[in-house]
């Protein structure tokens, strides 16, 4: 163990030794797990088993805040070790953006060429409904106080005052954490679930997305110098390849708790939360701009802009009293009052205003402060995070849809047994009644109160894209396994108006207002999942929605319900076909596809093989809550978790060397070693099979 490594944990410990000093039997037992450690214990020992209850529970809490303890001094090492190597070394980080921009420079890639590729990322981590964590955010929030202080100590210039306040801050956080409980006393209902995802979307994640961007920015400036278009600086918008999804509160497959009600308020905190944020922040950037108009030449284009806000909504001029001369302040302060008076001030209203006030600080020569500095950063957070921080995915099962819109055909008149009807017969009546404009139902219709529900949820969609459309993701088909299964969605939408015949000067033409996203989670339905793809391409109801959707079209693979469908190389074989089929049929039909791989990176719900030519779209993963808080903030580590960067292409990854498991790239994830070695013993058909499990971009030949 490395010697730092090793002062930090003594640190940590002895603090908490100060704080609550090892009684004798808890150095007793220590002594003993050692000599069992060792093979010297006497056979018949057995120290915890006269333990009362209550004393046990003092053992276990201390020892899980000490092994707390000690990860988070790792955490810290690892970041300072991160450090370290960019400091002293002359290499780019492996897989990390400056790598990968370097390595396309050398490609002999144009600025502008990877600029392109760089801005075409469409990289949308999805925080899933399943959190494994659960600490309480008071423990984990005095744990990063913690992390705080030790990484404090490690400052060179501190006085022996401030090394004396930084200890007792330590051993009073250490003190509560002894007095808090580690486990909530109740399960977390939904609304808890979305609270806990608005703290890592409003903390770590919302603090990393601007430096991914300026890492972006960094590195084109190490690869290309000065912008070889020779055209202004400003002319260049910031990359901001990350935007996120939650299912949080959108996610009622199987989940009667997630009601539209519950929706509804899963979308009003993010919009808040999300409010709140830019009121903050527009605050900060406020006091930073102390611009004065008789020292720089201030944009006409901001004078005009004010002049109409004075007029449209004025400003108590007690407010305005200092500012005579700081027209940016007084901006900002119409922009804040929006924020706290106005529920119509969009995220596109937003973004307008900050690039304005970006384009006035460069008319006024502050180059550097208008690109690199405050506004930039808010210009790349109003791309990712809009006023919604993150879009919110809606899953329902297939067979719910079904259900409902046999009842609403019942009660139209228009059938009385859809669900006996065979595929063909259903497809046919899906069809004409998608090739009319009405709505089925009558304000008296008389359903269930489970197609209501559902009727609700699709009435809400309806309204939130009507006033923030980025608010909302996609929906989520849980089961798919025939057409009928995304036409039905179709006819859903037409009746609250998400889906709609209009006309128009070139004629008649569909708008549909939401991604409807297949899930193929079953063996069966990853083996079908190419065909009935291609059958959707061609089917003239379903090319009409893509038409309105931009030929765009995501598919979700399903992992956890594969492996428990087929097991674990079944699965990873139909999910390895699957992409590839997939990939194939999307090519073929001139759709651009995006993969949602429903895995999140743990052992047991799957890994993620790759097809043998995965395309080049965008993707999608499920971010759970787990791994947020490892990142702490402050210790550069939000950057691997929060978001995905973009992988170098490594030469390992574009060449194949001779002969059987060799063919898997260097690089590959180190949790498939085990597998890799077992595949070295394998032949012919089965090491294929174990090539095309493995998380590698390559087949054998």
């Amino acid at each position: 163990m490395p010697q730092a490594l090793q002062n930090d944990i003594a640190w940590l410990h002895g603090l908490l030794d100060q704080v609550n000093p090892p009684s004798e039997l808890q150095d007793t037992l220590r002594s003993a797990a050692a000599e069992m450690l060792e093979g010297t214990a006497a056979p018949d020992a057995r120290p915890l088993r006269d333990l009362p209850p209550d004393e046990m529970q003092n053992i276990l809490k201390r020892l899980t805040i000490r092994f707390h303890l000690r990860n988070k001094a790792e955490q810290i090492h690892i970041a300072r070790v991160n450090r370290r190597r960019e400091r002293e070394s002359e290499t780019p980080r492996p897989e990390s953006i400056r790598e990968a921009v370097l390595a396309l420079a050398a490609q002999g890639k144009s600025r502008d060429e990877v600029r392109a590729l760089l801005a075409g990322l469409d990289i949308q981590p999805t925080l899933t409904a399943h959190p494994t964590e659960t600490r309480r955010r008071a423990v984990l929030s005095k744990q990063r106080q913690i992390a705080a202080c030790l990484t404090g100590r490690q400052s060179p210039d501190l006085t022996p005052a401030e090394t004396s306040r930084n200890e007792s801050r330590a051993r009073q956080l250490l003190a509560l954490l002894l007095a808090t409980d580690e486990v909530r006393a109740q399960r977390l209902d939904v609304l808890d679930e979305v609270r806990n995802g608005l703290h890592h979307l409003s903390t770590i994640i919302w603090d990393a997305v601007p430096t991914i961007a300026r890492d972006i920015d960094d590195a084109l400036a190490e690869a290309f110098g000065g912008d070889e278009s020779g055209e202004p600086q400003e002319a260049a918008p910031p990359i901001t390849p990350i935007r996120y999804r939650s299912w949080i509160g959108g996610d009622r497959d199987g989940n009667p708790n997630v009601t539209a009600a519950i929706t509804r308020e899963t979308l009003g905190l993010l919009h808040q939360n999300a409010r709140e944020l830019w009121t903050i922040e527009i605050e900060h950037l406020r006091r930073d701009l102390s611009v004065s108009g008789r020292r720089v030449p201030i944009l006409p284009e901001l004078l005009a802009s004010l002049e109409t806000e004075a007029a449209d909504s004025p400003i108590d001029p007690e407010s305005l009293r200092h500012l005579d001369h700081e027209p940016f302040r007084v901006k900002l302060l119409h922009m804040r009052e929006r924020l706290c008076r106005d529920a119509g001030y969009t995220a596109e209203q937003l973004h307008a205003d900050l690039d304005l006030i970006q384009r006035a600080l460069f008319h006024a020569g502050l180059d550097e402060p208008a690109s690199r500095g405050r506004v930039a950063d808010l210009l790349v957070r109003s791309r990712a995070f809009g006023m919604h921080l993150a879009a919110i995915d809606i899953r329902q099962h297939s067979r719910v849809h079904e259900t409902a819109v046999a009842e609403m055909l019942a009660a139209a008149g228009v059938h009385t047994n859809y669900s006996t009807l065979e595929e063909s017969a259903r497809l046919d009546l899906l069809h004409a009644e998608l090739r009319l404009d009405r709505p089925l139902l009558s304000r008296r219709a008389t359903l269930s109160d489970a197609t209501r529900e559902l009727l609700a949820v699709f009435e809400l969609l309806a309204e939130t894209i009507a006033v923030r459309p980025n608010a909302i993701g996609s929906y989520v088909i849980s089961m798919t396994s025939d057409r009928s299964d995304l036409l039905e969605v179709l006819l859903l939408m037409r009746e609250v108006g998400l889906w709609r015949r209009v006309q128009t000067e070139s004629g008649p033409r569909v708008e549909s207002d939401l991604d409807i996203a297949p899930l193929f989670e079953t063996v069966r339905d990853l083996a079908g999942s190419g065909e009935l793809m291609r059958e959707l391409f061609v089917d003239p109801v379903f090319r009409e929605h893509l038409a309105a959707r931009g030929n765009f079209q995501e598919i979700m693979l399903g992992y956890s319900d594969s492996n428990k469908d087929g097991g674990y190389w079944m699965a990873n074989w139909r999910l390895h076909r699957a992409q590839a089929d997939l990939a194939r049929a999307c090519n073929d039909a001139g759709v651009t596809l995006r993969f949602f791989h429903g895995a999140r990176r743990h052992r047991g719900a799957g890994r993620r093989p790759r097809p043998p030519r995965h395309p080049r779209g965008p993707s999608r993963e499920p971010l759970g809550a787990h791994p947020l808080h490892r990142t702490g903030r402050g210790h550069h580590l939000p950057l691997h978790t929060a978001g995905h960067r973009p992988a170098a292409p490594r030469a390992d990854r574009q060449r194949h060397a001779a002969g059987g498991c060799e063919r898997i790239n260097a690089g590959a994830r180190p949790g498939g070693q085990r597998l890799r070695r077992s595949a070295r013993h394998a032949d012919g058909r089965d090491q294929r099979l174990l090539h095309a499990a493995l998380p590698h971009p390559y087949r054998p030949p």
